[in-house]
């Protein structure tokens, strides 16, 4: 649930700037139990979540579907061709990937991925938008 734009404390912005040192256009936004940073660093467009007290809770990069590992790719062909591919760096759950991908009858499906691409979770993305 989301929220209006505003600077977050000076507790959240340190943890910021001591994890995302070259974070760059960054645009902020407080949620109910926490804020979000939206921004790029290093050529990477990417969204962190971090809680009232500076804890960073979630990381997602944006990342191009060439340079994924052959084994995640090889799991994930079979279903279509990649469109987007999301690295996800959760706290609590640890890491993942979320994958877009287009199917041989140009439907697109969302793809949730442990972090060697085994399916966790699928759903039609065009009933989801």
């Amino acid at each position: 649930v989301t929220h209006k734009k505003e600077t977050p404390n000076k507790v959240v912005m340190e943890a910021f700037h001591s994890r995302f040192i070259n974070a760059r256009n960054v645009e902020w936004t407080k949620e109910t139990e926490n804020y979000e940073a939206i921004f790029s660093e290093d050529g990477f467009e990417k969204i962190s979540k971090i809680d009232f007290q500076g804890n960073i809770i979630e990381v997602r990069t944006n990342i191009k579907p060439e340079t994924l590992v052959t084994p995640v790719v090889d799991k994930l062909k079979k279903h279509g061709i990649i469109m987007n591919a999301i690295h996800i760096d959760n706290k609590l759950f640890g890491e993942s990937f979320e994958f877009i991908i287009k199917d041989n009858w140009k439907v697109r499906h969302l793809f949730i991925t442990d972090r060697e691409g085994n399916v966790c979770s699928h759903s039609n993305f065009d009933d989801l938008v």
